[in-house]
């Protein structure tokens, strides 16, 4: 018993809360998390981006974070402490938010996948490296680990919701008796507002059980006075009152229907067991579908941002999934933040968002933070064993074929080094995203560390868009870069020390050419056509798939790459800070020539003209969330 999770349960509660306390601390002392912006989506298709550019007036758009919706790709942890703290640009969200809803990965779909759909087929995807380290207990001590990722986020949630605020919680039966104790800790057992039951069809069958049939929304308010529009989302009452009139002896069908409608304007309240809105999983044409596979239906949303937000109203989604919640608070009027640790996810999100023609978005990567990250006390189970993201550096270090520094020259843990090939080896985090700030760090450890070394290799998790684009100019003569298979962390856990250096491939970076451009100058404007050369997509050894599927991704990198790309966009104006997207291509536009592939080339008409060299700056999405860029200078 004295393992049972009920006698845990204190111990995981005080050590969340715990965790959450570090990082206000570390807010009010200052050390923060900042969030860079990595693109301005300014939505458009291609029939539209010239109208749409010419109304935003792209050139005068101010990069404000404070004042625009965002998509944010990173640990929600990290994001969280990020709003709170806030910046020289956005200040802090604490007691701004309205509205938060949120649907985490639970017990029963913890190792979740993504369908990628690819010509001649689909493949499957599992979840991402950042995803698996962020998450990575959930694959050890089920809902006792699930407990410890989530009371932290929710103690921070907490701090973000203003006094009118509300908060809804998704999950399932396996773990809502338990996490609603623990939201009665942090909310506080008195603004528990309800216990609602969305009911669904299709699936959830077995010989020694009822049909599972539901899911559970927990709902909770911030204090007393928490926005609730009961009138937004009254019941449809109009079928009923005309049946109950014609059996009251109304035969005037037109007198009953006139009956109804005066009823119905008195509306009737919605109960708390949801039955009238449909999964995905009933709906296999349904137009919503992205093709994510924990995505929720709009209506869902759609009567929970209606019941507990207004117009203008700050709604968020730490775990975003397909981007679902931020389309339906678009399109009622809402302003939003959502994230998610997943790129896939977040590349979903932007790509819904761009067919919706959403207004102008902001894209943005959580910051560096090497020095929060050496301040991160809070451990990570791989293999059977604590370890720190450290402790895993120095398993890549061996598993490339290096010896980790001593630890005076190494006090993270992440330098190693090939001695006969005088090669430095660094690994950074599976938390952050590798740049340009990285490998500039690991050119100057180079050259000064132990006395320099003749050569480096950076080894890294998730990249920068640009990362291939700065090696293309000139950084591959200073650093190698290889991608780590993210399947790598899987192999630790099922195998401890057993691994050896030749079971495991490090692979180089994906990255794009460009085909022509052109560019033509008329009296008051100017034209440019962009083509697209070629993808190159990193091995497909380094993406999470089945050996049956990798074998597919391997044919259409030799004879179709370009059919890899899900979506790009172009900057026409390029400044090398922020990347303006104001045309944008994807699949399944329709004008596209074929629905599953995106257009090759683009033009872009009647620009303003600009003297001297014109930048132009494309970046693209392939089907798995990896990118790339490429940019070239026009006379």
């Amino acid at each position: 018993m004295s393992d049972s999770l009920i006698h845990k349960l204190p111990k995981i509660v005080s050590d969340g809360e715990r965790e959450a306390e570090r990082a206000l601390k570390r807010i009010e002392e200052g050390n923060r998390i900042g969030l860079q912006v990595r693109e301005l989506v300014i939505s458009s298709r291609d029939s539209t981006w010239n109208r749409l550019y010419k109304q935003q007036n792209v050139k005068d758009v101010e990069v404000d974070p404070a004042s625009m919706n965002r998509l944010i790709y990173g640990d929600n942890l990290l994001a969280m402490t990020a709003l709170l703290a806030g910046d020289e640009l956005s200040p802090s969200l604490r007691g701004k938010v309205d509205l938060i809803y949120i649907d985490p990965p639970f017990n029963s779909r913890a190792n979740y996948t993504f369908s990628v759909k690819l010509p001649g087929g689909r493949v499957e995807q599992t979840a991402t490296t950042l995803q698996q380290f962020a998450y990575s207990d959930f694959w050890t001590k089920g809902t006792e680990s699930y407990l410890g990722m989530m009371i932290p986020r929710l103690i921070l949630m907490r701090e973000l919701l203003s006094d009118k605020g509300s908060f809804y919680l998704h999950c399932d039966p396996t773990v809502s008796h338990v996490i609603k104790l623990v939201l009665d800790e942090i909310f506080n057992e008195h603004n528990f507002r309800n216990e609602i039951v969305w009911c669904y069809i299709g699936g959830g069958q077995a010989n020694n059980h009822f049909k599972r049939k539901h899911d559970t929304i927990l709902f909770y308010a911030k204090a007393e006075n928490n926005t609730f529009n009961w009138k937004e989302v009254a019941a449809d009452y109009e079928s009923l009152p005309v049946t109950a009139y014609w059996r009251k002896g109304h035969t005037d069908r037109q007198e009953a229907e006139k009956l109804a409608r005066e009823k119905m304007k008195e509306g009737k309240r919605q109960n708390d067991w949801w039955s009238d809105i449909p999964s995905f999983a009933t709906a296999t044409r349904n137009t919503q579908r992205t093709g994510y596979q924990t995505q929720k239906p709009e209506g869902l949303l759609e009567r929970i941002i209606k019941a507990s937000s207004d117009e203008g109203d700050l709604v968020v989604d730490f775990f975003t999934g397909s981007g679902t919640t931020a389309r339906v608070a678009e399109r009622l009027g809402r302003r939003w933040i959502v994230c998610d640790s997943g790129k896939p996810a977040c590349m979903i999100s932007r790509e819904e968002l761009v067919k919706k023609e959403a207004a102008p978005f902001l894209y943005m990567h959580i910051g560096d933070y090497h020095a929060e990250e050496a301040r991160i006390t809070a451990q990570k189970s791989i293999g059977g064993r604590r370890m720190t993201a450290g402790d895993l550096a120095q398993i890549v270090i061996k598993l490339f074929g290096g010896t980790p520094l001593h630890h005076e020259a190494n006090p993270k843990g992440n330098l190693g080094e090939k001695v006969k090939e005088n090669r430095l080896v660094y690994v950074d985090s599976p938390r952050k995203t590798t740049g340009l700030k990285t490998l500039r760090s690991v050119m100057e450890i180079k050259r000064t560390r132990l006395g320099g070394f003749e050569n480096a290799t950076l080894l890294g998790w998730n990249f920068d868009p640009e990362m291939s684009e700065y090696l293309r100019n000139g950084y591959s003569e200073e650093v190698e870069v290889l991608v780590i298979p993210p399947d790598l962390l899987e192999k630790i856990r099922k195998e401890g020390g057993g691994l050896k250096p030749d079971e495991v491939r490090f692979s180089p970076l994906q990255y794009l050419t460009l085909g022509e451009v052109k560019r033509a100058r008329h009296e008051k404007s100017e034209t440019l056509e962009v083509s697209l050369g070629n993808y190159v997509l990193l091995s497909p050894h380094a993406i999470n798939l089945k050996d049956e599927d990798r074998k597919k991704v391997e044919r259409l990198i030799a004879e179709d790459p370009l059919s890899l790309i899900s979506y790009w966009s172009v900057d026409p104006d390029y400044d090398g800070e922020t990347f303006r997207s104001v045309w944008q291509n994807y699949r399944g536009d329709e004008e596209n020539p074929e629905p599953d592939r995106v257009r090759t080339s683009a033009t872009l008409g009647d620009l303003e003209p600009v003297e001297g060299s014109r930048k132009i700056c494309v970046r693209v999405a392939d089907v798995f969330g990896f990118e790339a860029e490429a940019s070239a200078e026009t006379e």
